[in-house]
This record gives C-alpha cells, sequence and structure tokens, in this order.
C-alpha cells in the first residue's frame, strides 16, 4: 500500500510523489505543469475536470498569467509526453470547451484495475465496469369490483403478475460484464503475438519467440513459473490440444508464416510423434471428439481424420480462413477471414459445414473482428475488435430463447491502451487469458567509434526508415497506428503526412526529395501506392480505383514512372510500371511470380525477390531478360545504395545483412547482430544507411505479453 502514489496505465507509470513519469524503465521527460495536469486528473479519472478546476489548482488566486493558453500549452505537452493525440486520444481526452478527462484504464499499486468511462458507446452498447440500471417493478393495482367471482379475480390478478414479469424482463438489460481483476502473467514481452493461447484445464500454453524462433512455454492458470516445452522440433507452432487433454496439434513454421505446413501430433507427456499422412495445410484444429481434424487450405475448409483420411470438403470462403473454434455442445464452430484488404471477419458455421454466415455484419467499418472462444456454457462469444488502431475484447451475448431477445448483445471488455487480442476462456468461465501487445522498439545506428549500435534521436516504434537523396530528411513508419512522418534526419521538424484509419507502409522518396512514395490502405481498402507532398497534403494514387493488393512501390531513376509488384498469393498479374504523365499502365514481360521490386541506381535492373521470398532475381531493362542471383533463407527488404542493392535474411541464425552486385549476381555477407540478439533482443531489422554511412536498424525488445482478467459474465 505503500506505492499507491504510483498509478500505472499502459505501458505509462506516473509517480505522484517525485514527479516522475516512466515508461517501461525508461524514464520520459515531462515538465512540471504538465504532469501536475496529470496528476490531477489520475485522482479522478473518467470525470470531467474543468478548466476553471485546473487555474484553480495549479495557480494561487493572486497570479495574473494567460490562463487559458498555459493550460493549453501545457496539456499540448502531456499529450506529446505520453505520445497521445487530440483527435484520436487514449488518455487525456478533450470534452467540448469544459475540460478534459482521463478515459484510459488505470491501476494504483495495490487496487484493481478500474475502467473510468462508460466504454459501451460506440458500435455497441453496454461497459464491463458499468451497473446496469434495472426498473423497479412498478405495483399495478388489483382488479376492482365486488361482483366479480373470486376465481376470475385470481385469474385476471395471475395474468396481469405474468404481464408485468413479461415487461419487467422486457425493459430490463442483461447485466454487464465485469473485470474484476486484471494480472499480468507474463513479463518477459517475448509472447508470440500471432500465436493463439491453449488450456489442458490446469495449465496455459502460448508461444514465446526469440531471435532463435519459437519456443512453447507452459504456466498454471492460476500463475506462477514460466517454463518451457519440450516439442519434438524447433520452431514448433501449437495448434490445440485434444479434447481429452492428452495430446498435441503442432506444425513447425520453418517459413515463417508463408507456404503450407504438416500437421503433426504428439502426447503432452512426451513420445514418438506422428505425422498427419502427408497432408499440408494452412490452419488446423480438433473437432470436439478428437477423431477428427478440422482443416484449411487457401480458401477451402476441410476435415480429416486424425490420420489424414477420409478428407470431406466443407465449404470456401473469400479469404484465408483461420482461427477455428468449437461451441462447447459441438453444434457449431467460428472461425475468421482474412480477405484481401487484410480486413478480417467473424464467422460461425455448423458442424456439417452448413449454416456458413457473417457475424456482426456491418457493426464495425472497416471490420476488424477475430479469434472468437465460446464460454464454457455456449451463451458468450469472446472475440478481438480492431478499431482506429486499438485491439480491444468484446463479449456477444448470443440470442435468447424468448422470442424478444433474438437480436445478440455486446459488451466492450477492454477500452485500451493496450491492445489485446487472442482470447481464451478458462474451463471455470471465470478467467479470460489473452496477449497484451506491448511492443518496444527503438532506432539504432552504427556508431563506429563505440564499435556498437547506439540509440539514434527517432521516435520509439518506428521503423521501414528511408532517407532522402539530399540526406535533409527520413521518412517513416510510426507504430502502432501505421501512420507516415518525416523529419530531418536528427529528429527535428516531425510532420505527420498521414492520419488513421488510413495505414502507411514502406516510404520511398523521389530522386528530387520533393515527394514521398508509399503504400496505404485507406479505410477498408486494400494496400496500393500513394504520393505525397514532403510539406503535407492529401496523398494521391498511383493508380485510380486501384483493386489490387500491393506489397512495394518504387521511383524509376528518371522520376517519371513507378513500379508496383503485388502481394504473394494476390494474383499471377505480376510487376506494373505506370507512366506518371500518361497513366498508362504496362506490364514487365516474365515477372509473374515476381515480388518486391527495386530499380537499381542506374536504371539498368530490376531486382525482385520468387514469392515464398527464397529466391532473387534481375530484370535486364535493355536486354528484357531475367536471370536468378541469389539465394536467402527468407529476404527482408532491398535497400539501395551505391551501385549496390542491399538486403537482410531474417531467417539467418544472426539476422545478417548481405551486399548484392546486380551485375554479377554476387552477394557477400556484411554484418549482423548477433550481439544485440544474444542479449535478449528479439528481432533486429536493417533499414539502411544514414546520409553519413552509417548503419540503421529498428531494434525490437518486446512483442506481447500474458494477462489474466477475473471476470463475471452475463
Amino acid at each position: 500500500m505503500e506505492e499507491q502514489h504510483k498509478v500505472r496505465f499502459g505501458l505509462y507509470t506516473a509517480d505522484l510523489r517525485s514527479s516522475e513519469l516512466r515508461k517501461g524503465q525508461d524514464t520520459v521527460p515531462v515538465q512540471n505543469l504538465p504532469f501536475r495536469i496529470l496528476a490531477i486528473l489520475l485522482r479522478e479519472p473518467g470525470r470531467v475536470i474543468t478548466r476553471d478546476e485546473l487555474r484553480q489548482e495549479l495557480w494561487p488566486a493572486n497570479t495574473f498569467v494567460d490562463f487559458e493558453r498555459g493550460i493549453s500549452t501545457a496539456v499540448s505537452k502531456l499529450r506529446e509526453a505520453l505520445g497521445d493525440s487530440a483527435t484520436n486520444p487514449r488518455f487525456v481526452e478533450t470534452v467540448g470547451r469544459r475540460g478534459y478527462r482521463f478515459i484510459a484504464p488505470v491501476t494504483r499499486m495495490g487496487e484493481v484495475m478500474t475502467s473510468p468511462v462508460d466504454i459501451g458507446k460506440g458500435p455497441a452498447t453496454g461497459s464491463a465496469t458499468a451497473t446496469t440500471t434495472q426498473k423497479e417493478e412498478e405495483s399495478i393495482p388489483p382488479p376492482s369490483g365486488l361482483f366479480l367471482h373470486r376465481k376470475l379475480l385470481f385469474s385476471v390478478t395471475a395474468l396481469a403478475a405474468v404481464f408485468l414479469i413479461i415487461a419487467v424482463y422486457w425493459v430490463m438489460p442483461l447485466p454487464s460484464p465485469k473485470v474484476l481483476r486484471i494480472v499480468q502473467l507474463s513479463t518477459s514481452g517475448k509472447a508470440e503475438h500471432a500465436g493463439s493461447l491453449h488450456t489442458d484445464g490446469s495449465r496455459l500454453y502460448f508461444l514465446e519467440r526469440d531471435a532463435l524462433g519459437w519456443t512453447v512455454m507452459q504456466t498454471s492458470l492460476a500463475g506462477g513459473e514460466m517454463v518451457s516445452v519440450k516439442m519434438p522440433f524447433p520452431d514448433s507452432y501449437l495448434l490445440g490440444i485434444s479434447p481429452d487433454k492428452t495430446e498435441m496439434l503442432f506444425t513447425t513454421r520453418v517459413t515463417e508464416y508463408l507456404g503450407k505446413h504438416a500437421l503433426w501430433i504428439t502426447p503432452i507427456q512426451g513420445g514418438t510423434p506422428k505425422r498427419v499422412a502427408d497432408l499440408l495445410v494452412d490452419r488446423a484444429a480438433w473437432f470436439p471428439d478428437g477423431r477428427r481434424l478440422l482443416c484449411s487450405n487457401g480458401e477451402e475448409v476441410f476435415s480429416v481424420d486424425r490420420d489424414g483420411s477420409n478428407r470431406q470438403h466443407l465449404f470456401n470462403v473469400d479469404g484465408e480462413p483461420f482461427a477455428f473454434n468449437w461451441k462447447p455442445d459441438g453444434s457449431a464452430f467460428a472461425f475468421s477471414v482474412i480477405p484481401r484488404d487484410e480486413n478480417a471477419t467473424l464467422w460461425t458455421a455448423s458442424a456439417d459445414g452448413t449454416n456458413v454466415h457473417l457475424v456482426l455484419p456491418g457493426w464495425n467499418d472497416p471490420p476488424g473482428e477475430c479469434c472468437a472462444r465460446w464460454t464454457p456454457d455456449g451463451r458468450n462469444l469472446i472475440f478481438r475488435s480492431s478499431q482506429g488502431g486499438q485491439e480491444d475484447l468484446w463479449v456477444l451475448r448470443e440470442p435468447g430463447s424468448w422470442i424478444w431477445r433474438k437480436k445478440p448483445i455486446l459488451f466492450r471488455l477492454t477500452n485500451g491502451p493496450t491492445s489485446f487480442s487472442e482470447p481464451l476462456v478458462s474451463p471455470d468461465g471465470k478467467r479470460i487469458f489473452a496477449l497484451g501487445l506491448e511492443p518496444r522498439s527503438y532506432v539504432g545506428r552504427f556508431d563506429r567509434q563505440q564499435n556498437d549500435f547506439v540509440r539514434a534521436s527517432l521516435p520509439e516504434l518506428s521503423f521501414d526508415l528511408n532517407f532522402s537523396p539530399d540526406g535533409q530528411w527520413v521518412a517513416y513508419i510510426s507504430a502502432p497506428g501505421l501512420t507516415l512522418w518525416r523529419s530531418h534526419v536528427d529528429g527535428s521538424e516531425r510532420l505527420q503526412l498521414t492520419s488513421l484509419p488510413a495505414r502507411a507502409l514502406r516510404p520511398v522518396w523521389s530522386r528530387d526529395s520533393k515527394q514521398i512514395l508509399f503504400q496505404s490502405a485507406p479505410s477498408k481498402k486494400v494496400f496500393s501506392a500513394y504520393i505525397v507532398s514532403v510539406d503535407g497534403g492529401s496523398p494521391k494514387p498511383v493508380i485510380e480505383n486501384d483493386d489490387l493488393f500491393h506489397d512495394y512501390a518504387d521511383w524509376s531513376p528518371d522520376g517519371q514512372s513507378i513500379v508496383e509488384g503485388l502481394e504473394p498469393g494476390t494474383g499471377d498479374a505480376g510487376i506494373s510500371l505506370v507512366n506518371l504523365k500518361t497513366h498508362q499502365i504496362s506490364q514487365v514481360p516474365g515477372s509473374q511470380g515476381m515480388h518486391f521490386p527495386r530499380f537499381t541506381s542506374d536504371g539498368h535492373y530490376l531486382v525482385t525477390t520468387s514469392e515464398d521470398a527464397k529466391s532473387i532475381f534481375t530484370y535486364d531493362l535493355q536486354t528484357k531478360k531475367w536471370k536468378q542471383v541469389g539465394h536467402a533463407n527468407q529476404l527482408y527488404k532491398f535497400v539501395r545504395s551505391g551501385e549496390s542493392l542491399y538486403y537482410q535474411d531474417i531467417r539467418d541464425r544472426d539476422q545478417a545483412v548481405f551486399r548484392l552486385d546486380p551485375k554479377t549476381g554476387k552477394a557477400e555477407r556484411v554484418g549482423d547482430f548477433s550481439k544485440l540478439l544474444r542479449g535478449g533482443v528479439i528481432r533486429c531489422s536493417f533499414e539502411g544507411f544514414a546520409p553519413d554511412g552509417a548503419m540503421m536498424i529498428s531494434v525490437f525488445s518486446s512483442w506481447a505479453n500474458v494477462y489474466a482478467f477475473d471476470v463475471e459474465l452475463p
């Protein structure tokens, strides 16, 4: 209790006694006045603190200053310290012209996290912490008239009572879910945010990721020590626990997320694994009886016996189905679908593959729902919804049997600032486990004097760096919202060039350093190429009404054309050349199956990869001939520097960087990140070279942690 002067919200901890703000282990510089405003807001989270109240607390009565401007400036600096936004706030919300309120859940050390505002507002109603107001039953006077027969009187009274009960039930809302306590189970930050959670009834299983790959971890459902599980193969990816809790269904992701995968079954207590025939799939899950497997391959959902025999087609969807989960009575299963635009949708189907339908059509635009799990009583679906760059947990109450409750009811369980996903309900229905996304990264530059990487002066969670040809500017993507920014190389004169809901990736400067080409997905559209001025303004599409999913774009050396590739699996149209003056589109001959195009500095070659990102090809723009020139375990990003191209092999043990001579096809290893990786870093992403020649990287030290929510569900 002696630490109740410390308040935690999201990744931040405010020490109200020492006036210190920390983000994780790092101290966040914040001036005295902004911190005092933060302390005032944290005293009563959820309540609107008026500007007049702030004035009275911040300045003595005989002080004569521009209070309005002082408060506005201090709040602006507070938001800057928290990485917050006035237009899309996650911590400090402006309430009209009245004042401000703190809208994120807070935890005082030693107390239970509270959610201060009505988080049910928005796409659905209800709140995890709101109390339900029930209308009291109004007394109905008994029928009068002494002449009525006593039996008739009894019948009328009974009928009135029935109607009264129905009326009360009609107007009485269901009680909202309540989050009683939130417990952080893991602290390493290495939980794989793309992995799912599983249980055998007493233990919780999840994936951790480090520099060398994946490790299956386990801990008690009540929490405790995290212990690795000895799996038959390295990089094992757990798909599910058998219904009788004795076996694991798993695969090995030797090519990250690309390609099909073999299925294996192994005893939990150890033993010889058995492969499920020669079956290759994208996803899989157990049937409720443990005798069959529910699988997906591309757009198809099908089932097989556990030995791989007796394959039965169930249905096809428009996209990639994943995250299968069965209703407790085995009558239906839920799953999600990722179409080309990457906006996941939630679906259910009957056990025999019939009655396939979309859940919550039109509720969230663009949609972002996935990873649903039924509660043990089969009445609620717990799922993740992505809205405005934030992922939260929701509860979908199944329609009741009464005719007036035929519509599902939605409740919001979390409301940021931490994004939560991959929910799992405990066997008794009293706990919900989830992954809390807590990414931590910084931009590093190689210091020749220290012979090591040091932190650069760019914001945390910045990646996809690209330096302007004149050496003055850098463009980068800021997570988690995936917005495009530019600044001077030293981090000064920052300017945000895109805003949510549009997402941005892979910026490339024009040769005159006046424009930036990048990939963007405005609203629910697929990623395609856009151009924006370095001074800001509305981004313009390279191809109007483009409905193809593109992976990368680059300027031609003369700046007159744009080259674009398709995302792997999107189609076989190959690589396109777009003339910016005539808007004519042509295809590079023989480019089907090629991806991530990049021009060499002299414009003589186009360099691409194969669909599996393993092979490197060059296209001679003069001779019109293709040539395979290199190979990688899994290639990441071409970077142009001088006459050479550089790339990273992210499946290399040390995530090494190579220099490629496009003319000769010779590749040589020029560096790796073994020191950082052995020091506990999860991943180092090669970002290119600063104008002074220093190598730049993004260093990721944390992905996610496992959390447990003690809940009361309706």
